[in-house]
């Protein structure tokens, strides 16, 4: 074991930052007892990228030229379910590969070595593979001590499972890898997963662990046991165990935190929709605070818990009095934003003005928000002058833009001067689109740019792309993920230099592209973007073509085309963005509300619109990009023709439901423009989801990516 340590350490990891072409074989020789070598000839890396074409627009190519044919094959036949021989045969074939260029490879190697040897019996082979792989590169480093030690677990060795575990103790892994590290590590390791990392996959795999764990030693789960695992499920979306965890949590808490306890609990009922339930939670809990504070929050949360059960007028009578009750300046402008809003839902203009403008004379963080919106309530009660004053306090692009439509007809110089400030911004904002749609104007000076990513010496990319031409699609943009994480220790697949961290990103999203994986693409591109914005590199909106590529656009297109006989509102660039918003182009996606594939579905809305359990069968149906555009698609349609082609309400709509669609929003977007229509929705996640698609929309109207000529599907 120690010489084939020190042969991959010395022959493999060390040369490769270098750029050295191949090294290794003499591991291969040890572990698969052969001498053959495998070579092919000088392989170059050239995905496929976009471009602007001579007329302005971003032209993708579908395909990378194939430069490394042999190579494909050889791995596609060794990866194939159907390729020929025993595991262990299999296993050795793959350890005979040596491809100049590629310096990545015979890592890669181990890691689909090992299962083969374990699969044929040959564990000794397969842990000294999965060992060499744990010292070769951070990029796989986890997986393999994972694999190792659940090994040892399964032969009834805990002890070396666990030492295996310990050797990682002060080795640098991502946040996933430390988390998962710490799940297989008993009960107080795994309560540093849910207390560190509550968001993270290990943390649910850490909650039963710590459950089972608790149990099998007679004991219980205490007050913050109860707390850090109500976290989690609250992360995961479970409002129900959320409240079953914090309401054992109220039980065992100490008397100096059952107050505090007690009203988190109340919060976790009120937000799983049990009203009464929540109101019963706070009566007891109350009590239990002391001074004026105390008394306020209490007022705070039953306000909310009327207004949530929809009887808004106990809940604006309670948040009044939580004001006045309370010398915390930060609850008080909270109670009164929150009033505002309440107000306004329920169209009670001149109370939630006056509310907005108290909230915006305390400053701090909603300070600029209240401005605004007070600002609002004036424009559309016919007092511009009034607004204009109110977003001139609001230092935002929303205040700018607002101020400018306002003082259009009076002050015209000062409007567009406004106005183009906000259109020349690079990028593609909701306040941006729509000053550009103002002007009409297209695009931001230096919009028709595209940066080319790195190649060339990059091993993880030289690898991924090799994978993915191979047929390995997964298995690339898994290392291109991994790699863009980055481990400062790793020696074989080189961290980023700082400098190049967005072009280097921006090849690992060519990989992805390649690979099909068009959501793990956009990800990777938006990454880069940011890490170019960290280091303020000047030609970073260069980048921005990335984040917006053609996806499924011959389908899309179809859609469109059918879709526009009974709706003219619906064209490629709203389509794209819905899909865009909903899934990245990810046809598998699911959210935790149990909405499905590329416009993200539920299967009876999907059943309703085609006309049922025929039409759609079952929810794995929605996985089929074909279908699930077939009904998002007339979804869409039908919900714009409800809304007279409002192209914002039928977006709300589509995220909330049409019931939530108020008609007031309507008749006020009539007289004032669409954009007013997104500024008066008053639930904070639907209007998100409006502004980014509006703000999609216009990247896709303005880049317009196409496939270049001659190309088939889009990456």
């Amino acid at each position: 074991m120690g010489m084939i340590l020190a042969l991959l350490a010395a022959g493999v990891f060390s040369l490769a930052c270098a750029g050295a072409a191949g090294a290794g074989t003499t591991l291969w020789r040890d572990l698969a007892d052969t001498s053959a070598v495998a070579t092919a000839d000088t392989w170059a890396v050239n995905p496929a990228a976009p471009a602007v074409d001579d007329s302005g627009r971003v032209a993708w190519s579908a395909a990378s030229p194939r430069h490394h044919e042999r190579r494909a094959l050889a791995l596609r036949r060794l990866a194939s379910p159907e390729a020929p021989g025993d595991s262990a045969l299999l296993a050795r074939r793959w350890l005979m590969l040596s491809m100049p260029g590629v310096p990545g490879l015979p890592l890669y190697a181990l890691r689909r070595a090992a299962p083969l040897f374990l699969a044929a019996g040959d564990t000794a082979r397969a842990d000294s593979c999965w060992a060499a792989l744990a010292e070769g590169s951070g990029l796989w480093r986890w997986e393999s001590v994972r694999s190792r030690a659940q090994r040892a677990q399964a032969r009834g060795a805990p002890a070396r499972g666990d030492s295996i575990l310990a050797g990682l103790e002060r080795r640098e892994l991502g946040a996933l890898e430390r988390a998962a590290w710490l799940a297989m590590r008993a009960l107080d390791l795994g309560r540093q997963v849910v207390r560190t990392a509550p968001a993270l996959p290990p943390a649910s795999e850490a909650e039963a662990l710590i459950e089972s764990l608790t149990v099998a030693r007679s004991d219980t789960l205490g007050y913050q046991d109860q707390r850090d695992l109500a976290d989690v499920d609250a992360l995961r979306g479970d409002r129900e165990s959320t409240a079953r965890r914090l309401e054992r949590a109220y039980a065992l808490a100490p008397a100096s935190d059952r107050f505090r306890a007690g009203l988190k609990y109340a919060e976790a009922l009120r937000l799983a929709r049990k009203y009464a339930p929540a109101a019963a939670a706070l009566a007891a809990a109350c009590p239990l605070g002391t001074g004026a504070d105390a008394r306020a929050q209490c007022l705070l949360e039953r306000a909310r818990v009327e207004r949530d059960a929809r009887r808004p007028d106990p809940a604006l009578r309670l948040y009044e009095q939580a004001v006045k009750a309370s010398r915390d300046t930060a609850l008080i402008q909270t109670a009164l934003w929150e009033r505002a809003r309440e107000a306004e839902q329920e169209g009670r203009w001149h109370q939630a003005r006056s509310d907005y403008q108290r909230a915006a004379a305390l400053g701090r963080r909603r300070g600029t928000d209240a401005a605004f919106r007070a600002g609002l309530l004036w424009y559309i009660e016919g007092h511009g002058r009034d607004a204009a004053t109110w977003w001139g306090r609001a230092d935002s692009d929303a205040g700018r833009f607002w101020r400018a439509i306002a003082l259009r007809r009076s002050r015209p110089a000062v409007a567009d001067s406004l106005l183009k400030g906000l259109a020349s911004q690079p990028g593609y904002s909701f306040y941006s689109a729509a000053a550009r749609e103002t002007l009409g104007v297209r695009g931001w000076p230096g919009a028709s740019t595209v940066i080319a990513p790195a190649v060339g010496d990059e091993p993880a990319l030289t690898l991924a792309t090799l994978l993915v031409e191979s047929g390995l699609g997964d298995d690339g943009v898994d290392l291109v993920l991994r790699w863009a994480g980055g481990d400062s220790r790793d020696t074989l697949f080189c961290p980023i230099p700082p400098g190049q961290r967005s072009t280097s990103l921006i090849g690992a999203a060519q990989v992805a592209f390649q690979a099909g994986r068009i959501a793990q693409g956009i990800r990777l591109a938006q990454r880069a973007l940011g890490a170019a914005a960290d280091s303020g590199d000047d030609r970073r909106w260069g980048l921005v073509p990335w984040i917006y590529p053609p996806g499924h656009r011959s389908l899309v297109q179809w859609r469109v085309q059918t879709a526009r006989l009974a709706q003219p509102a619906i064209d490629v660039a709203l389509l794209s963005a819905l899909i865009w918003q909903e899934s990245r182009f990810d046809a598998e996606a699911r959210s935790r509300s149990n909405a499905l594939g590329l416009m993200q579905l539920m299967l009876a809305t999907a059943r309703t619109t085609l006309g049922g359990a025929r039409a759609v069968p079952a929810e794995s149906s929605l996985f089929d990009p074909a279908l699930n555009t077939r009904a998002g698609a007339r979804y869409l349609a039908g919900l714009l023709a409800r809304f007279d082609g409002l192209v914002p309400a039928a977006l709300a709509a589509y995220n909330s439901g049409p019931a939530r669609v108020l008609p007031r929003w309507i008749e006020l977007s009539r007289r004032f423009g669409d954009a007013l229509f997104c500024e008066l929705i008053v639930f904070p996640e639907t209007e998100d989801y409006v502004k980014k698609i509006i703000a999609v929309r216009s990247a896709y109207r303005e880049l317009a990516p196409r496939l270049a000529e001659g190309d088939g599907t889009p990456p």
